[in-house]
């Protein structure tokens, strides 16, 4: 019941699998993940074509989780959400840990050059709390 409330399961409850959207079927996921009650919580993408709004409320309930003291470990590609998110980021090139720090740190110029080829990909990007 809490990983239901958690994750706002509550309206899907009734319908399988399979007759839900993307998006819906990564709340799911991770109310699954909640219910699980593990020591720690490990997603891959775990935003990965959703629509902004499901995005930003599950990377909020990601943070909500690491803040209550449980690790969450997240594999991203969005950089901003990365940097808004995470206390700390670990950046690959070619499999090897390039960077590692908190992200104002890790995700500066030098590095985001280096590895994704692009300059300031954080410019203007504030993330809003969902409502």
């Amino acid at each position: 019941d809490s990983a239901i409330e958690t994750a706002d399961l509550a309206d899907l409850k009734a319908r399988t699998f399979g007759t839900l959207s993307g998006g819906e079927q990564a709340r799911v996921l991770l109310g699954r993940a909640l219910a699980t009650n593990a020591r720690i919580l490990l997603a891959d993408e775990p935003v990965a074509a959703l629509d902004p709004y499901y995005q930003l409320t599950i990377a909020r309930i990601l943070k909500d989780q690491a803040q209550a003291g449980k690790p969450v470990i997240a594999a991203l590609h969005d950089l901003a959400l990365a940097a808004n998110m995470a206390d700390r980021v670990i950046v690959l090139k070619d499999g090897e840990i390039f960077a590692d720090g908190p992200p104002g740190d890790v995700l500066d110029d030098k590095t985001t050059e280096q590895v994704f080829k692009v300059r300031r990909p954080l410019a203007g990007w504030h993330i809003a709390k969902p409502v």
